[in-house]
This record gives C-alpha cells, sequence and structure tokens, in this order.
C-alpha cells in the first residue's frame, strides 16, 4: 500500500517515511507524529492477504510439481525405450477401470442405466477406456 507523506513523497513503508524526514532535516517530532497517522489497519489487512495468498500459492505449486514428477516419470520410460513397460501398465490401468465400471454399473438399482449413459454422466471418454458403445461392451 502506498500514500503520500506531509513533503508529497510517496512512501509503502516506515523506513521511507524515516528516509524522507532524514533528508530534508524535519525534526523529530514531526516524524514521531508522521508515524502514528500511518495507516497500519490497511497494512494489516493487506499482510494477512499476502500470507492467505502465500498459502493458497504453496497449494498450487505442490500440485503443478507432482503433476510435473508424474510427467518426468512418463518421458524417462519413453526415453529409455521401455515402451512395453508403459503400454503393459496403462493396460493394467485400463482394465482395473473397466472392471470398476462394470461393479459399479452392477450395483445400480433396477432398472440399471446403460453403460455408456452412465458413462457419459460420468464424461468418461469412450476411446481411453476402449468402450464400444454400439455393443455395450468393453474391448
Amino acid at each position: 500500500m502506498r500514500t503520500i507523506d506531509t513533503t508529497g513523497c510517496v512512501v509503502s513503508s516506515y523506513f521511507e517515511v524515516a528516509l524522507n524526514y532524514v533528508l530534508i532535516g524535519l525534526s523529530s517530532r514531526s516524524l514521531t507524529a508522521r508515524w502514528n497517522t500511518f495507516p497500519m489497519a490497511g497494512a494489516a489487512a493487506d499482510l494477512n492477504f499476502l500470507k492467505e495468498e502465500k498459502q493458497r500459492l504453496r497449494g498450487v505449486l505442490e500440485e503443478k510439481e507432482e503433476i510435473l514428477r508424474k510427467l518426468n516419470l512418463i518421458k524417462t520410460l519413453k526415453e529409455k525405450g521401455d515402451n512395453d513397460q508403459l503400454d503393459t501398465l496403462s493396460a493394467k490401468w485400463r482394465e482395473a477401470c473397466q472392471q470398476a465400471i462394470l461393479e459399479l454399473h452392477s450395483m445400480q438399482p433396477e432398472p440399471r442405466p446403460s453403460l455408456s449413459t452412465m458413462l457419459n454422466s460420468w464424461n468418461i471418454d469412450y476411446k481411453m477406456i476402449e468402450f464400444n458403445d454400439d455393443e455395450e461392451s468393453f474391448g
């Protein structure tokens, strides 16, 4: 937060206020009077806002670092030419996803919605899980 002191200088801290008074040679009495009118409530509110913003940004940074870690792992696997392992892991997770979807579908009360209706309501891409909507099956 910035303010204009009695000398017409723009300042943002007590240090700048004191420095301005020293440079222009005003008495310590006028410096004390100026300090007593410095807007502390606004500074405290700004400080609290900045602390909250810092915490929020730390959380965002941690999320982005985790995504970056995963992407670097995939990049490393691809660079090593270990695509077979990556393909195996992808197939394993796709199969687990298919099993979970079938299990959740079987838990639905009668009359059960179709698999394609259920997948559409969850915004799941058919290609990602190799779902054939014409046959209502995986594969």
